[in-house]
């Protein structure tokens, strides 16, 4: 580096524990400056030695012109890992304190409650007796105790308190009778929604969580609506929901994680190299660093939103399932109710593999054969016995191959050729379920009666 002044400005790329950063400094710079302006500009306060590519450690007292180092150099900041060291833990431990602690257990109970109240609510609905307006005022008061934005486990019982609001709303509008229920519903998810939208304002709970019961809440009440004003039938509502279900699953993971663009790429530079096309800029640069704080957010945000909405959709389908094969009673609409379910439940069991989620993958294999049981029980209480022993025999052969699949799987066969054929089955039924809406629906039969 003979004749490079002390004061020329030499742009270095330093690679640390934390990341990448461009720095332009002086050629007379110590390595001990040019650690603490990495260490200033990227908050990493652990001990860090400076080293070439080669693995040469260069000295604290060392210059930039003395050890050879120009313009496009790359640095190594070496140093122990971040969320290693004494003082990483202590800051670690200090972050973990300000986060809202949600217990899954306490989460779990709070569900049950929900769920009971729900329980509470189908059996009250409908009669004027003591046990009616008990029931009513007790749902309410749970739904109100749980948007209150003070008291222990708040993410708890904001999570639940849209059930019980929905609950009790329920109990309150419904009136016995098929024709009655979507109206029921759709009023109930709107009240779940607005309860949502109360613990999002007074900052009670996850906000994700919130959102998701707004969103499901203002969607069911908009299908409700759409099929009253234009005076669809029962099965025309629960046929759309199941295959609104069934497209959820696919759309709700891409919505959810959502990753910004400058944690994928550089938008300044696409290139680690390029300090060495450029010129020397007089402005002082800085390069954004992601901590793993922010990606650590960025990924239980959508895991929540994940959870959440499998966790609604798996209650979507308990209701709409037999419901749908409850109200399509020609024999026409029959055979595309039962095909719906037939493909729903396909899919959703197909869709469950995509995820890595624990509790969101459990819930959609749970929903998927859910609506599989509703089928089979209905084709059996309508068969003859001839026709039952077919079933019988044919769940126990697709059983035998669900038991072999499993056991493979538990001994860690994998195949991209049938991932491929699992992706292929997955959209066929969506395909399916699609066509099947139109005959589930009724709108088949009414422009096969219209041509007639």
């Amino acid at each position: 580096m003979s004749g490079v002044a002390s004061t020329d400005m030499v742009s270095v790329t330093v690679h640390g524990p934390v990341g990448a950063l461009d720095l332009a400094v002086p050629a007379g710079a110590a390595t001990a400056d040019v650690l603490r302006e990495y260490a200033q500009q990227t908050g990493f306060r652990a001990p860090l030695q400076l080293a070439t590519t080669r693995g040469t450690l260069l000295g604290a007292t060392t210059s930039l012109a003395g050890a050879g180092i120009g313009s496009g150099a790359l640095l190594l900041a070496v140093g122990e890992a971040p969320g290693r060291g004494p003082a990483a833990q202590r800051r670690a431990a200090d972050e973990a304190d300000d986060r809202p602690s949600a217990s899954p257990l306490t989460l779990l109970v709070a569900v049950a409650a929900g769920l009971i109240g729900v329980l509470a609510a189908v059996l009250t609905a409908g009669t004027a007796s003591t046990e009616h307006t008990a029931t009513v005022a007790l749902l309410g008061a749970a739904a109100l105790v749980g948007v209150l934005p003070f008291g222990r486990h708040q993410s708890e019982r904001a999570a639940a308190a849209p059930l019980f609001a929905a609950a009790a709303t329920f109990a309150l509008v419904h009136e016995p009778g098929a024709v009655h229920l979507p109206v029921s519903l759709g009023v109930s998810a709107l009240v779940a929604a607005v309860a949502a939208g109360v613990a999002r304002a007074l900052d009670t709970g996850r906000r994700e969580v919130a959102e998701v019961w707004m969103a499901a809440g203002v969607l069911c009440f908009g299908l409700t609506a759409l099929t009253t004003l234009t005076d669809a039938d029962p099965a025309a509502h629960w046929a759309l929901l199941l295959l609104l279900t069934l497209l959820a699953c696919r759309f709700v993971p891409m919505l959810a994680v959502d990753v910004p663009d400058q944690y994928l790429i550089d938008l300044e530079r696409l290139a680690i190299t390029a300090w060495s096309a450029r010129d020397v800029r007089s402005g002082k640069r800085r390069r954004t660093v992601i901590a793993p704080r922010m990606v650590e957010d960025l990924l239980e945000t959508g895991a929540v939103v994940v959870t959440t909405a499998c966790l609604l959709l798996a209650g979507v389908v308990a209701v709409a399932a037999p419901a749908l094969l409850g109200t399509a009673t020609l024999s026409v609409d029959e055979i595309g109710a039962e095909a719906l379910v037939l493909f729903v439940g396909g899919g959703l069991l197909l869709a469950a593999r995509n995820l890595r989620h624990r509790v969101a993958r459990a819930a959609l294999r749970v929903a998927g054969t859910y609506c599989w049981a509703v089928l089979a029980w209905h084709l059996l209480v309508d068969a003859s016995s001839q026709q039952r022993w077919w079933w019988v025999a044919l769940a126990t052969a697709l059983a035998l191959v669900v038991v072999a699949a499993a056991v493979a799987t538990g001994r860690g066969w994998r195949s991209v050729r049938w991932a491929r054929r699992a992706e292929l089955g997955e959209v066929l039924c969506g395909a399916f379920a699609i066509a099947a809406l139109v005959v589930a629906s009724g709108a088949f039969r009414v422009l096969w009666e219209m041509q007639t």
